[in-house]
């Protein structure tokens, strides 16, 4: 369940708390899942590119890790932008906010900006059970 799956991204021990995912790692979601399901990636999942329609990729993902970042832009993420988010680990998922407003008020801003993410940490879970009290721990 997601709690179970966010004490893993949560590790502070955790070697690198995101994983970052290329459109080759992508093709073939049979493939993603077996290798997402052997917790080689017991993180924060990130696509360097945009899923586009790619629905049933955002759920083999989110299946995996409570935490899932994509690019707004179709022309993906750079590569040199990614310890950005390393850096800013600690501050989630308000950094990415603040990121947010700082787009709106001109273009000069760090590539977080233009992530785009689920996060469902347990505050987010417990709101969610408050909001619904049908949901059971079962679905969280």
């Amino acid at each position: 369940d997601a709690k179970h799956r966010w004490e893993h991204v949560d590790h502070p021990q955790a070697p690198s708390r995101v994983g970052w995912l290329d459109r080759d790692h992508t093709r073939d979601l049979r493939e993603l899942d077996r290798y997402l399901g052997r917790r080689l990636f017991p993180t924060g999942l990130a696509l360097a590119h945009h899923p586009a329609t790619e629905i049933e990729l955002l759920e083999t993902l989110l299946k995996h890790s409570p935490v899932v970042f994509w690019p707004w832009s179709t022309t993906g993420f750079p590569d040199a932008a990614r310890g950005d988010l390393k850096n800013i680990w600690d501050e989630l998922p308000h950094a990415l906010m603040a990121a947010y407003r700082d787009r709106w008020n001109g273009p000069d801003v760090e590539p977080v900006a233009d992530l785009r993410a689920v996060w469902e940490d347990p505050d987010w879970l417990e709101f969610i059970r408050k909001l619904n009290p049908q949901l059971n721990s079962s679905t969280g």
